[in-house]
């Protein structure tokens, strides 16, 4: 016996300087850098016309629809010949027809048909005799607003470094000298989502100290959906926290010092996180850096990947116990997270 089902869809037819205030995120408190990174000593801290199938409609037995929902449900008792057509919640009487060798092109805005098998036969399983066959019911699911991003699950992963990453960053972004070995720092793996809703999977390196706070916190933005451009390891910028900024790349260690000075930056212990760093400028005297940033001088306009009080990204850093720079003083540094020891 031939069951065909159809599914339609019914149309229910502050300035613009870049600072905040002494209490930029909103606890009551004026915040100012602890680290050196910028702060108080100014270094940078569906409707269908009819449809013809090859099966009768048994008697008693009504072809339906219902013009609310995107579902139909019909059963055909023995092979014959009826027009079905759509209803909006009423009966329609329907007079026998000819089988017809094809079956006409129906108008719709969305529909769906399921030639589920041939008149005397089909993969479905049989009916016990006598018994009516169960309806067939087809559903178009309706379209999501915002489609999520094309992964699953988070992924976050914490490991000592191999020696592949140990090779590589010595004399880039690691040298004899740093403030913190190599047995101190950890290699992770997180997940982000970026600017087109692609989910994706970067690395960072940072101090063993922090390793677990830093796998929650990011956690927390990829669960809100928060874009981040990339997040490579400071390594394939070779080192340069300038092209690594101007790149808009999300990073952490570096064994550099802070822009403009002679002491060392809390990116040279590893506990330092710089997020977008286009969006999130920072704002070390005069200065922009990186200089793309001055198109997000103007913190009261929130755009994709821009960091603000209260937002997720702070609240999730926040709840870890990191700083943020963007509540500094001076030297703000919108892009700039990190958790002294």
């Amino acid at each position: 016996m031939a069951t065909t089902a159809a599914a339609a869809v019914f149309d229910a037819d502050g300035d613009t300087d870049g600072f905040f205030d002494a209490d930029a995120d909103g606890d009551g408190s004026a915040d100012g850098d602890t680290s050196g990174e910028g702060g108080g000593d100014g270094s940078p801290l569906p409707v269908a016309d009819g449809v013809e199938t090859g099966c009768a409609e048994p008697d008693g037995f009504p072809l339906h629809a219902v013009s609310t929902v995107t579902s139909v449900a019909m059963a055909n008792r023995a092979c014959g010949a009826r027009r079905l057509r759509w209803s909006t919640g009423t009966t329609h009487s329907i007079e026998p027809m000819p089988i017809r060798s094809r079956t006409r092109r129906v108008p719709a805005l969305t529909l769906v048909l399921l030639v589920l098998a041939g008149c005397g036969g089909g993969t479905g399983g049989t009916a016990a005799s006598g018994s009516a066959p169960s309806p067939t019911v087809a559903v178009q699911p309706s379209p999501s607003s915002s489609p999520p991003a094309s992964a699953g699950a988070f992924v976050g992963t914490v490991e000592a470094l191999p020696a592949a990453a140990r090779q590589r960053m010595t004399g880039v972004s690691w040298r004899p000298g740093c403030p913190v070995g190599l047995d101190d720092l950890r290699l992770l793996r997180l997940s982000y989502v970026d600017f087109d809703g692609t989910a994706k999977v970067g690395e960072l390196v940072v101090h063993r100290a922090i390793a677990d706070a830093t796998v929650r916190v990011f956690a927390k933005l990829y669960a809100a959906r928060f874009p981040i451009r990339g997040m490579q390891a400071i390594e394939a910028y070779d080192g340069s926290d300038d092209a690594s900024m101007a790149a808009d790349n999300t990073s952490a260690f570096n064994c550099r010092n802070v822009p403009n000075t002679k002491h060392w930056s809390n990116h040279a212990y590893g506990r330092a996180i710089d997020i977008n760093t286009v969006e999130n400028p920072y704002l070390p005297g005069k200065q922009i850096m990186p200089p793309a940033g001055k198109d997000y001088l103007d913190r009261r306009t929130v755009r994709p990947g821009m960091i603000v009080a209260g937002d997720a990204v702070v609240t999730a850093f926040k709840a870890e116990g990191f700083t943020w720079g963007g509540s500094w003083r001076t030297g703000v540094d919108y892009q700039h997270f990190e958790k002294t020891g």
